[in-house]
């Protein structure tokens, strides 16, 4: 519709995740002086308002601002993205430390579980209202599923006992000498390119 061909389809899908590579290593950095709470918090209410922004574009008349404004709303969802599940996984540490792998696989299970009925959700509001509905519906939920948090979400120490205990000291470009690490790392990176490169190349041959 916008006259764009399949690789500025991938710039503008892929830029979410470009914000979360470059602004993940900052959120990591950042958390110790932000705090978890805040960090969480300010994830979730960005993340919504630039989804909602981006489900405003539609009324953006000219094709090529059109597109270059999504990539940039795109890279700062990105960078919403960071916060938050930078702020999730420290969470997860500070208030499970002795069960985190199971905490992680419930995480990684209630991700899933959006990544399925997302589509199903977004396609039927998007016959029904278009481009915009689909996004003002779900980022209405999560700005105030972020407001709530505000309020239900105590105050994490991160200066304390029971999150220095869990933390390792040192730079972070030491991990990239444990060979194990290196590899689940190469893993995760070949993964996510072959499930981004087909979730592209499927919407666009169904298109």
């Amino acid at each position: 519709k916008r006259g764009a061909g399949s690789l500025v389809i991938g710039m503008v899908v892929g830029f979410l995740e470009l914000g979360v590579v470059l602004a993940a290593p900052v959120m990591g950095y950042l958390i110790s002086r932000t705090g978890i709470r805040v960090m969480y918090v300010t994830g979730i209410i960005a993340y919504s308002i630039f989804g909602f922004v981006f489900g405003c574009m539609e009324f953006i008349k000219d094709d090529q601002w059109f597109l270059a404004i999504c990539m940039v709303v795109r890279l700062f969802m990105g960078f919403a993205t960071a916060a938050f599940f930078t702020a999730t996984y420290a969470l997860a540490v500070h208030f499970f430390p002795t069960r985190l792998a199971s905490v992680t696989g419930l995480l990684k299970i209630c991700g899933g579980a959006g990544l399925v009925i997302g589509p199903l959700v977004g396609g039927y509001l998007f016959q029904k209202g278009g481009f915009i509905l689909p996004f003002s519906f779900t980022q209405g939920i999560l700005f105030l599923f972020g407001l709530v948090v505000t309020w239900i979400l105590p105050q994490v120490d991160t200066t304390g006992p029971a999150t220095s205990r869990n933390v390792c000291q040192g730079h972070l470009m030491m991990m990239l000498k444990v060979p194990v690490l290196v590899i689940c790392a190469s893993f995760q990176i070949t993964v996510n390119l072959v499930l981004a490169s087909a979730d592209t190349c499927l919407a666009l041959y169904l298109s």
